[in-house]
């Protein structure tokens, strides 16, 4: 049984994605892939592997787009859920959350969670900017944590 619980974001990336696969299983740590629905919908094998292992795929956006906590309301409820339609015709179910791009919000996400009956999964805490870029797991592990509000 798993013990500890790991976001993966921007999936999924054919080259990137399955790199973690083999050591996510090694170490018993259960993981959430952040999924992009454009690239869901281009490499639907790469999702369905993901799922296959028991892994939860969430709504990261159909796009990603950086401009998202600027969007009006009708665009971003558009982009969520386009995305909630592609992953629901991959694997039958609705995400349960939704992870906004950049971590940046928008005061109007909440009307869209509530309307497509989302749960925002974000944050506590982050590490530095560029956290990704700095090669120190154990500075960002001190750094980041998430959690999932309505």
């Amino acid at each position: 049984m798993p013990t500890h619980s790991l976001i993966i974001g921007d999936g999924s990336a054919p080259l990137v994605t399955p790199q973690p696969f083999d050591l996510l299983y090694a170490l018993e740590v259960r993981a959430t892939f952040c999924a992009l629905a454009g690239r869901v919908l281009r490499y639907p094998s790469l999702a369905r592997e993901i799922a296959k292992q028991g892994r939860a795929l969430e709504n990261h956006t159909l796009t990603h787009t950086q401009t998202f906590s600027l969007m009006n309301m009708g665009a971003m409820t558009c982009e969520v859920e386009r995305a909630q339609h592609a992953l629901m015709q991959l694997f039958g179910a609705l995400s349960v959350f939704l992870i906004e791009p950049v971590g940046l919000r928008n005061t109007l996400l909440n009307l869209v969670l509530n309307f497509l009956d989302l749960q925002l999964l974000a944050w506590a805490r982050r590490g530095f900017c560029f956290d990704t870029r700095k090669r120190d797991p154990q500075s960002f592990c001190n750094r980041s944590s998430v959690i999932a509000r309505r």
